[in-house]
């Protein structure tokens, strides 16, 4: 018997019609778009017939197929407002409803939290494709925490990148001239430098 091949519908269904009474080998042969191409075999059978198909699992002629969501691997980068790489930072990932905390792959790894460390300020993690939100939840020392989360989409067109910026902490030095009666001294001049004695302009 030649094959006979069909792809779903908007609805997720396919349907074979006039199909005559027996049992059938069902595999598949392309996925939807982002998910993983199932390696399973199932027989089905019509009309009640029966058949020794092994260790193959037999089903009705109408049933569900699922598929695993493809996982994508997407760059997370932290970087100051300058672009110098940041580390010492932590994430989450959200739904597109800002709300849904997402799992998401490391290293093999299910997790919920991001943590970014590596000298560079970037990891790489793994997400089915969609629309997600970076919220920082830990902020690198010395930087303002970023209250925002960032919009990003994951898709099959590699490569995936999502970067947040921080801006320093910053603050405000006066320093009043006085001589030894508490008089103001106007004239004086000053510089400022870092804690490693080095100039800040």
């Amino acid at each position: 018997t030649e094959p006979r091949y069909a792809v779903s519908g908007d609805g997720g269904a396919v349907t074979f019609t006039n199909v005559p009474y027996g049992v059938y080998k069902i595999t598949e042969t392309a996925a939807p778009s982002g998910k993983v191409l199932s390696q399973k075999a199932y027989y089905v059978t019509v009309g009640g017939a029966t058949a020794d198909t092994g260790d193959l699992e037999k089903l009705p002629a109408e049933f569900e197929w699922a598929n695993e969501d493809l996982q994508i691997r997407t760059t997370v980068r932290k970087i100051s407002t300058g672009g110098d790489p940041l580390t010492g930072v932590a994430f989450q990932i959200l739904g597109e409803d800002k709300q849904t905390v997402i799992s998401f792959k490391q290293d093999g790894k299910l997790l919920n939290i991001l943590t970014i460390n590596s000298l560079d300020g970037s990891a790489v993690i793994e997400l089915p494709v969609g629309v997600y939100y970076l919220k920082e939840i830990v902020a690198p020392s010395n930087y303002v925490q970023a209250t925002e989360p960032v919009r990003f989409e994951v898709t099959l067109n590699e490569p995936n990148e999502v970067v947040m910026e921080n801006a320093p902490f910053v603050g405000q030095l006066t320093i009043r001239k006085v001589d030894g009666d508490g008089m103001l001294l106007p004239g004086a001049e000053f510089k400022v430098y870092g804690k490693d004695d080095y100039d800040q302009n």
